[in-house]
């Protein structure tokens, strides 16, 4: 606590100096010397710097990363929100896919329910006998039985 709390009183001098000299260049050193992008004045009256400090406690960013699969992985928050989530701690995810159009939080999120679905249904080998098909008889999109030639040609319903 003492180290915060020199840290607290560092940060009021240091704000002090800081929006003094935000104020300056925004006022004087802009306007004088950038005049092209800076010249209009009633732009520059809607300008404001304020110096703002972040907590100054250090993060246990793997601490939060395992709370956030934690979460997700026993249901607990929708995946959108751990991709945000994820993405605030300075997770990249792709922000455009491969067509250039857009990615949200939604799509990068839907897109790993299905990849993990896929991988489920891959290990799963008897996936398609929950379908109600035996052991190597096909099926169809649907996941309804689709009886074989030798059945049809013989008259027998399956």
């Amino acid at each position: 606590m003492p180290l915060l709390t020199a840290n607290a009183e560092l940060e009021l001098a240091m704000i002090n100096v800081l929006d003094h000299m935000f104020h300056d260049i925004t006022t004087m050193w802009l306007p004088a010397y950038e005049l092209e992008m800076f010249g209009n004045f009633d732009v520059m009256q809607e300008v404001s710097t304020v110096c703002i400090f972040d907590d100054p406690m250090p993060r246990n960013r793997d601490a939060e990363v395992q709370e956030v699969v934690l979460l997700d992985s026993s249901g607990m928050i929708l995946k959108s929100m751990a991709v945000a989530k994820l993405r605030s701690l300075g997770w990249n995810y792709p922000t455009v896919d491969a067509f250039g159009n857009p990615l949200t939080d939604d799509d990068i999120a839907q897109m790993l329910l299905d990849q993990s679905a896929a991988a489920a249904a891959a290990l799963d080998p008897y996936s398609q006998g929950a379908l109600g098909a035996a052991d190597g008889e096909p099926v169809d999109e649907t996941g309804v039985n689709t009886p074989d030639q030798q059945t049809l040609d013989l008259g027998v319903t399956g």
